[in-house]
């Protein structure tokens, strides 16, 4: 296995591709999307040439280790890396990081500090640690696909009835895109039978906000401050580059 410092930088200046496994997925042609392609879960199973696979959860990987994708590499948290290996799953297609959750400290870390302390900042979902995991790589754009619906799945991915609150994720994910200032779009069913995708919820340019935690009864632990060299520059409202520390 791998850390996932391996990774810095190792897509600077594009745009990433994220998949999850919500209706419009079935909506979208992936073959428009670009080179660089996370899939969240079981979206693996309907997303042809995958960069990276996410889980947090032993089912997902699971449910895609028999048809691992050749040119894939799984990010995962060691105990999931761990059953990833036994599930079948190549050594050298694995790559590991430690899930901080709600840590502003290491939401407010550049990609540097991302890759030396070989952590992801995560909140309520798999794909928050996928979101600032595009930051060790380099993204300058980022595009989601399948965040959407109210607990329906994908039918190309071929899962039971059932599903994740797409919409929450998708809320939840505008405001940490807008927090670590990555711009964004989303394609999503926006109507009533969930059918037709669209394009939706676009941040070309996105307002610096401070990530709310939703859980205000978890304190974390009293950190030292980060050097000035571990935070990351942030753009003001007038352009101008300032710090913003942990």
């Amino acid at each position: 296995m791998k850390h996932i410092d391996a990774l810095l930088n190792r897509h600077a200046g594009q745009t990433i591709w994220i998949f999850g496994k919500g209706p419009s997925l079935d909506d979208f042609q992936v073959a428009s999307a670009g080179e660089v392609r996370i899939c969240i879960n079981e979206s693996l199973r309907a997303v042809p040439r995958p960069t990276y696979f996410f889980a947090h959860d032993e089912g997902p990987i699971h449910n895609v280790a028999n048809t691992w994708p050749e040119q894939c590499s799984a990010i995962l948290q060691l105990p999931r890396a761990i059953f990833a290996e036994q599930c079948g799953i190549p050594t050298d297609a694995i790559f590991v990081y430690e899930k901080r959750y709600c840590d502003n400290a290491v939401r407010d870390m550049n990609a540097a500090s991302l890759a030396r302390h070989r952590c992801l900042y995560g909140n309520s979902g798999t794909v928050h640690c996928a979101i600032d995991f595009c930051r060790l790589i380099g993204a300058t754009r980022v595009v989601m696909v399948g965040f959407d619906g109210t607990g329906g799945y994908a039918k190309s991915i071929h899962l039971p009835d059932g599903g994740a609150e797409h919409d929450r994720i998708r809320r939840d994910s505008v405001s940490l895109l807008n927090a670590l200032a990555i711009p964004y779009e989303f394609f999503g069913s926006c109507n009533a039978d969930k059918s037709g995708g669209e394009w939706v919820h676009t941040g070309a340019f996105p307002v610096i906000a401070a990530y709310c935690n939703p859980h205000p009864l978890i304190f974390w632990p009293e950190r030292e401050p980060l050097s000035s060299s571990e935070r990351r520059p942030e753009e003001t409202a007038c352009g101008e580059i300032r710090d913003v520390g942990g």
